[in-house]
């Protein structure tokens, strides 16, 4: 169960990082 649960949070971390990084580039263009 502990390792799905850091499965869970570095996913919605790597989530986090992608919507944010599509903003980013969204607003470079």
């Amino acid at each position: 169960e502990k390792g799905k649960k850091e499965i869970l949070e570095t996913a919605e971390k790597y989530n986090l990082i992608l919507s944010t990084g599509s903003d980013y580039h969204g607003n470079l263009e």
